[in-house]
């Protein structure tokens, strides 16, 4: 099947999360805790890519990016975020671990992991040939 521009826009806005494990930050560190990161779109969407695009370019360390992806897609189970930007000193010095995890779980449901990284760089010799 093909769809149509009007199934595109017909088509479920429901924006799609995914559960991480965050045994970390509970104060007797949980098995069973967890959060979700959710999909972006419009102005946050700019903001993944720009938050990114400045680690690529080694203007911002993983630390911070980790935290920027956070406070973008960490939300609750009804996709409301968890964290803003004044948030961001503290998420700062909370434990790695959690924020890498959440971070890299966005990054893949958002097309931004490994795998779309370097189809985004792409082979760009070929490219040219």
């Amino acid at each position: 099947m093909h769809p149509t521009k009007e199934d595109i826009f017909a088509g479920s806005n429901e924006l799609l999360c995914s559960e991480v494990p965050v045994p970390e930050w509970t104060a007797k560190r949980d098995a069973s805790a967890t959060v979700f990161v959710r999909e972006l779109v419009g102005d946050d969407a700019d903001k993944a890519m720009e938050i990114l695009s400045r680690r690529d370019e080694n203007e911002l360390g993983a630390r911070e990016m980790w935290v920027g992806m956070c406070i973008l897609c960490v939300c609750d189970e009804n996709r409301v975020p968890l964290f803003d930007m004044a948030d961001k000193e503290l998420l700062l010095s909370r434990p790695l671990a959690p924020l890498q995890r959440c971070a890299v779980a966005a990054m893949e449901l958002n097309g931004f992991g490994e795998n779309a990284h370097e189809a985004r760089v792409g082979n760009s010799e070929s490219d040219h040939t």
